[in-house]
């Protein structure tokens, strides 16, 4: 069906006579623009983009590289473990010269790692991201180089020591220290700016004044092409609006008041007409003056007054007060389990004898109550804390230096911490996520299936019965504007089935029964019941296939199923945290022997090496359990009552935290095709995994010199029914961030997928063409 109330003429790609020319609309660029546009990205060796369809370095480079690479890692986890055992040092003799030279030393020391620690923490950590930035790093540059080349070593050297930094601003987003902050590590961004998202490349970032960038935006200031890693600039003028989960490349200036709508991606290229809105993956510009998001902004525009927002000092301090009050008690609440099993170790003597003689046959198996405790003591943590200081979400319209804009951002970082590796996402797809999910305030039907649905505030979301909510759904997130903050109500019919990454905005108040909304689509403002909708902007489906599947593994499960599924689910929250416990006790008992055993400078050279066997035993923790409890994925269909699918839970879970973990270390090398070889995948030479993620591996073709950013889909689970199928990715292939291949699916040679986009099941890419949008389309 065509997209209505879009104006196609703004797609760059379909803007052009033969399919490769350059786009109309260039010579409306502003003058302040035309000297960097015209001045030509920083070459490596001369080798182009464009002399080169595709290029490949050469071999011995590659392996220069990848050894350069594999040096690195070993060389930072060495860095990482002495200074472990440096903080180690310090601490123990800090404690003991307390302990002998003070009578208030348990009171001294709790005030120092209640306190003092996080601050310490903060402030070192800043100093040493600048120092680090500013003094080992240098700008970044807008510049393009092959994969694997030197020039891309450098690059992933960077990107490598600049996580911590990075995790370290994340922590700031959604605050007004925020800007601050990126400022300091190069960014250009203007006054009153509201900036939810993280930043990678800060100096390609330009930000002008009374912009709005919202949650889960990606500025892809890199992204690859044909073989090539390319920098540009990302450019927004005064007054832009970015809606949530959208993705925009480098190369794109938005003009002043450029409004763009939720899950949006905008290719290379564009230069937007000011006060424009813009909607879709590629981006279209909206010409409708009653679309739902248009008129919502609008009608924020109009109540916007100066003193909502953060363009006075006063305001900034008090919402960066609060938000650092908030956020420190629910982290001091998060965190005193810790305190309680220190607590109970002191005052057990069984329990101390076996700390201090590190007993393994003691201290393994309490691993497991360890971490059941901790589990269910963190998921009450969030339960009540939200309860306390997130309060209860009521719709209506709040200025973000208000108490409720803090409240909402407490709440919603709970909500987050909740679904996420760090915290409690064992509880999503089990029996007890519909009940956390009631106690946090949402209203739930029955029989519920519920992921790591984020965004939300939960009381203002009603699912009626039967409703799934798949991974990475984005449900009801909240529109800050001109410093206003936008609340709405969402109810979602029974026996709808949201997809992947499907986000339902808060411009869908209601989603109809027995509607579905596909991977990576966004819901329309209406739809009528059992309607299906695919893409953004949102397209009906003429046809919906339905599985006739057994009702008693689907929806309506005997009692013995349940109970069993409660078992497997119980293992499945517990288990990937006690296995982390495990390794390190075991490799603390082996750290210990050797500290007692030689002398210093010895234990010195020995403990990285202790070190890294630690975590080559934690990345072969997946390894293990896929292989034991599933075996090899095969194509075929699954049901959600059965005991393979619980299995696989239990496998899946593992695997998610170790790679969470683990993927600073993993992307951008050879390690993580090691990795996934190991785990099933056959991936060929000199192939590139930038944050993107494999699903079933066993059921996944990678060849040579592809690279992937985005997710290999090799399953879906529509309805309670896992279906799973092959994924092909051709030779010099290119999958790119935030988007997904669905399985039984095939791209071909040197074919690229654009960012925010989709291959649908049981599609082919032609070699050598380019595809993009939701669904894919071919670009030439």
């Amino acid at each position: 069906p065509p997209r209505t109330s879009m104006d196609t003429t703004q797609i760059p790609f379909l803007d052009r006579e033969d399919g490769r020319g350059p786009a109309r609309g260039q010579e409306q660029q502003a003058e302040k623009r035309q000297a960097e546009a015209s001045a030509p990205p920083k070459k490596n060796k001369g080798i182009t983009a464009e002399t080169h369809p595709h290029y490949r370095v050469p071999t011995w480079e590659y392996l220069t590289v990848a050894t350069l690479q594999i040096a690195v890692i070993l060389s930072s986890m060495i860095f990482g473990s002495l200074t472990l055992v440096g903080s180690a040092y310090v601490g123990y003799y800090g404690f003991k010269w307390l302990y002998f030279n003070t009578t208030n030393w348990l009171t001294i020391s709790v005030g120092v790692f209640m306190f003092a620690r996080p601050m310490i923490a903060i402030v070192t950590g800043l100093l040493w991201g600048l120092f680090v930035k500013r003094v080992l790093i240098g700008p970044f540059r807008e510049e393009e180089f092959p994969i694997w080349s030197f020039a891309y070593f450098r690059w992933w050297s960077k990107n490598l020591f600049l996580a911590p930094v990075r995790g370290l601003t994340g922590m700031f987003v959604g605050t007004p220290f925020a800007t601050f902050l990126y400022r300091l590590f190069g960014a250009k961004i203007g006054k009153n700016v509201y900036l939810a998202t993280g930043l990678v490349e800060f100096d390609l970032i330009e930000i002008g004044d009374n912009c709005t960038i919202s949650d889960s935006v990606s500025f892809r200031t890199h992204f690859v092409e044909d073989g090539f890693m390319k920098f540009r600039k990302v450019v927004l003028e005064d007054d832009v609006f970015v809606g949530p989960e959208t993705t925009i490349r480098g190369g794109n200036v938005l003009s002043k008041g450029t409004r763009v709508h939720s899950l949006t991606s905008f290719p290379e290229g564009i230069t937007t007409p000011p006060n424009s809105h813009w909607q879709g993956s590629p981006a279209v510009q909206v010409t409708d003056p009653n679309n739902a998001m248009v008129r919502l902004l609008e009608e924020m525009e109009a109540e916007a007054r100066p003193e909502d927002g953060w363009d006075n000092w006063s305001n900034k301090l008090k919402v960066i007060s609060l938000q650092f009050l908030f956020g420190y008690v629910f982290g001091l609440a998060f965190y005193w389990m810790f305190l309680v099993e220190i607590a109970v170790v002191l005052s057990v003597p069984f329990l101390l004898q076996a700390v201090l003689e590190l007993n393994l046959w003691v201290l393994l198996p309490l691993t497991l109550v360890a971490s059941t405790f901790r589990f269910f003591g963190q998921l009450a943590t969030i339960i009540v804390m939200k309860r306390l200081l997130g309060g209860r979400a009521k719709p209506g319209t709040y200025a973000i230096s208000s108490l409720e804009f803090v409240r909402r951002w407490s709440s919603h970082g709970m909500m987050n911490l909740l679904v996420s590796p760090h915290g409690n996402r064992g509880v999503v797809e089990t029996l007890l996520m519909p009940q956390v999910c009631r106690w946090l305030g949402m209203k739930v039907g029955k029989g519920c299936e519920i992921s790591d649905a984020k965004g939300c505030d939960p009381e203002l979301v009603t699912l009626q019965d039967g409703v799934m909510i798949a991974d990475e759904v984005v449900l009801n997130t909240v529109i800050v504007h001109r410093g206003l903050m936008r609340l709405g109500e969402l109810e979602i019919g029974a026996k709808t089935f949201v997809g992947n990454s499907a986000q339902v905005p808060i411009t869908t108040p209601k989603v109809e029964s027995g509607c579905l909304i596909g991977v990576l689509g966004l819901a329309p403002d209406e739809m009528e019941p059992n309607s299906s909708w695919l893409g953004s902007p949102p397209m009906k489906l003429p046809v919906r296939n339905k599985d006739e599947a057994p009702d008693e593994l689907t929806f309506s499960p005997p009692r013995h199923m349940v109970w069993a599924r409660a078992f497997f689910n119980f293992w499945k929250m517990i288990l990937p945290g006690a296995l982390m416990e495990m390794v390190a006790w075991g490799f603390f008992t082996l750290a210990v022997a050797a500290f007692l055993s030689m002398p210093l400078t010895q234990f010195l050279l020995v403990f990285p090496l202790i070190t890294v066997a630690a975590s080559l035993v934690v990345l072969l923790l997946p390894v293990l359990f896929k292989w034991t409890m599933i075996g090899r994925y095969k194509k075929g269909t699954q049901y959600l009552w059965s005991f393979w699918m619980w299995r696989f839970e239990i496998a899946y879970e593992v695997e998610g935290l170790v790679m969470d973990v683990m993927e600073p270390l993993l992307i951008g090398n050879p390690l993580a095709n090691w990795w996934y070889r190991a785990m099933g995948a056959k991936i060929g030479k000199r192939v590139c995994l930038l944050r993107g993620f494999l699903m079933e591996a066993d059921l996944i073709t990678i060849g040579d010199d592809a690279c992937v950013e985005g997710v290999l889909q090799t399953h879906l689970f529509e309805d309670r029914v896992m279906k799973l199928g092959n994924i092909v990715i051709g030779e010099g292939a290119n999958v790119g961030q935030t988007s997904c291949v669905l399985y039984d699916s095939e791209m071909g040679e040197r074919s690229s997928l654009g960012d925010l986009s989709l291959v649908m099941k049981n599609e082919m890419f032609e070699s050598n063409n380019r595809y993009y949008g939701l669904p894919a389309e071919n670009m030439g």
